[in-house]
Order: C-alpha cells, then structure tokens, then sequence
C-alpha cells in the first residue's frame, strides 16, 4: 500500500493540493504494547521512524502537525503516554528527522 494521499490543503501555500501520510483499509492501529516485552530501543525506533515517515510524507506543516497528533493517540492506545511520545518526537525533531 502507497504511504501516500493527496489532500486539499488551503494551508500549503502557493498549491491547493498537498501530500500526507495515508492509512490503507487494513491498518488496525495496533502496534506492540507500549510496557510489554519489547526492549525500550524498539520502542524509541518505532516512534522515531513513525515520525521520520510523517516528516517525509507530508507537504506542510500543518499535515504534520495533524500526523503527529495521530502518532501520539496511535501509541497511546498501545500504552504510551502522550508526554513521553511527544518528547521523544521533540528530541527526533531537534536532533534531525533519520539521524
């Protein structure tokens, strides 16, 4: 599935028309427990490379803003607190998206 979708976005600009992160049919929203089994280094990857998608992705900052705000339900969900997913997409976005 393309990780692509084309949305109309009055906020891009000079275009009418922008990039975000797409969710095909089959996207269930469920990763692995936040506090399960998994080492915490998977944890920080998944969240990093989730955040790294999106900055890739998406035509504005807007967009990302809005993907990042689904990223953080997305991993509350999975028992994530929305503070520590949020500081870790701070430290991503300081440090450089994929270093």
């Amino acid at each position: 599935i393309l990780d692509l979708l084309v949305v109309e976005d009055s906020n891009s600009g000079a275009e009418d028309v922008s990039i975000a992160v797409c969710r095909g049919p089959t996207h269930s929203g469920v990763f692995t427990r936040f506090l399960g089994f998994s080492p915490f280094g998977f944890e920080l990857g998944l969240i990093g490379t989730l955040v790294g998608r999106a900055c890739g992705i998406c035509g504005s900052w807007g967009l990302f803003r809005d993907e990042v705000g689904k990223i953080v339900e997305v991993l509350s969900n999975n028992g994530c607190s929305g503070s520590f997913a949020y500081g870790v997409v701070g430290r991503e976005m300081t440090n450089g998206v994929g270093t």
